[in-house]
């Protein structure tokens, strides 16, 4: 399995938890432990739909991008069923994970400081549409960390205990 994040803080509990080493660090941050991987790409669109080729071109296997994205309900965890990409307009229908809220999301360049409809990112299209490329199997969970303010984010993890388990459950399932 590979996960792709956009940043180690989303992330890190999780590379804890699954006890993870770094085995690159450039040109992007690489995690690995005997059967999965971790790839943190950086913020937005160019950079993770690069971290994911180079993460693939190395291995094939199935692809779980897991992030931080704005909606209403902060703290609320989700498996995305359409990815919107703002600015191209395409629209991607995906695959879900049992036992989470099914909802959309919609991926912007920039930070969305007003509220929308869907929850928001910056890395959900380009993931989706990479992992098409590749012909390979791809999710989308989104932890909401806040709501359309997105400078009001704390440089911690906003995952709990009980999330991480309950990601890790859902995980399995698929793997």
């Amino acid at each position: 399995m590979l996960i792709i994040a956009a940043t180690y803080t989303e992330i890190a509990p999780l590379i804890e938890r699954l006890n993870m080493q770094m085995i690159e660090n450039k040109p992007f941050l690489l995690f690995a432990n005997e059967k999965d991987r971790i790839v943190i790409s950086g913020i937005g669109k160019i950079k993770a739909a690069a971290a994911l080729s180079y993460a693939l071109s190395q291995k094939r296997e199935h692809i779980y991008n897991f992030g931080y994205a704005g909606g209403e309900h902060v703290g609320g965890m989700y498996t995305i069923h359409k990815v919107v990409d703002k600015e191209s307009e395409k629209v991607f229908h995906i695959d879900t994970l049992p036992k989470l809220p099914r909802t959309s999301c919609t991926t912007f360049s920039k930070p969305v400081t007003t509220k929308q409809k869907t929850l928001v990112d910056m890395e959900a299209s380009a993931i989706v549409e990479t992992a098409r490329l590749f012909k390979t199997p791809v999710y989308v969970i989104k932890l909401v960390s806040d709501k359309f303010e997105p400078q009001t984010l704390q440089r911690k993890s906003l995952l709990t205990t009980n999330q991480i388990d309950q990601l890790l459950s859902l995980l399995s399932l698929q793997s």
